[in-house]
């Protein structure tokens, strides 16, 4: 049996004899040596807000490292105005004629 059939046979498995709504196979790629697939992570709920949930989480972590440059400017963001450079307030206690 291969990877993938033992794969859908546990999805179909934890459908039909376990009764979850919701399965689903996510592969865990490895970050190295070209992003093969290590394993499957499963996901079984009966949650209708879990999948959504599952996949946005998913997306998140499994999404490409962001280039050096990105980093940098997340990082470093411009430097807010001095006080120097902002005029300051009219004060309300006193007023001029």
């Amino acid at each position: 049996m291969s990877r993938d059939e033992r794969r859908d046979a546990l999805v179909l498995r934890m459908k039909r004899d376990l009764g979850y709504q919701s399965v689903k196979a996510w592969p865990i790629y490895e970050r190295q040596n070209g992003g093969a697939v290590m394993y499957y992570m499963i996901h079984a709920t009966d949650h209708p807000e879990a999948p959504k949930q599952m996949s946005r989480a998913y997306r998140n972590t499994v999404l490409p490292l962001e280039p050096m440059e990105q980093l940098k400017l997340e990082l470093f963001p411009e430097p807010k105005a001095t006080s120097s450079d902002v005029p300051p307030e009219p004060s309300e206690g006193k007023r001029s004629a």
